[in-house]
């Protein structure tokens, strides 16, 4: 058993009250419920001194980053690669396409001005401002897309799609023009 003072009581660490021993009266009194004796504790062996235990959590640390860190920047730069290039990852043409309209319907449904035009051609991205973007996805509201059919000819693509906005009436259906530039399917209504 070990004496346990109050944490305000101005006496050393490890101090023992020689028998008959009161506090000073002008120290304010324990909290309701203190314990003056209480076991002691197991002492750490020399190997867990506070120094020991600290650079053990930091080599820890830094093991656990070094392990983390790059899973993460790979998932990240895949995520990030798969939104930018939604039909960069193998499959039939077809597939790349609806790829990319799906990657724009959840783009314009977000409002991500920067991800819609990521599907864009580089000849129509140019065309494309912000602010335009704004207005006409505020006017429209949100859409969905419904594919009817894909016909691919080399690196061009006709896609018959009906589009159905949240703020008309009817969906629209519209004949969507798809080229591969630079590896990949795009967007390209001026082709």
């Amino acid at each position: 058993m070990r004496f346990n003072p109050p944490p305000y009581w101005p006496l050393p660490p490890g101090w023992t009250p020689p028998a008959g021993w009161y506090p000073d009266p002008r120290w304010p009194p324990a909290p309701p419920g203190w314990e003056f004796w209480v076991e002691d504790a197991i002492p750490y062996p020399e190997s867990h001194t506070a120094r020991n235990v600290v650079i053990g959590v930091v080599v820890g640390i830094v093991a656990t980053l070094a392990v983390v860190l790059p899973i993460v920047f790979l998932q990240h730069s895949r995520s990030t690669s798969s939104r930018s290039h939604p039909n960069s990852a193998a499959g039939s043409d077809e597939d790349q396409i609806r790829a990319v309209i799906s990657n724009m319907q959840v783009a314009w449904n977000s409002s991500d001005y920067d991800r819609v035009l990521g599907n864009f051609c580089t000849e129509d991205e140019a065309k494309r401002s912000e602010e335009s973007f704004r207005e006409v996805r505020d006017e429209s509201g949100q859409v969905e897309f419904t594919i009817e059919s894909i016909t691919v000819t080399g690196d061009t693509a006709k896609v018959e799609a009906s589009e159905a906005f949240s703020n008309h009436s009817s969906p629209d259906v519209a004949t969507l023009t798809f080229i591969r530039e630079d590896g990949r399917w795009v967007f390209c209504p001026s082709s």
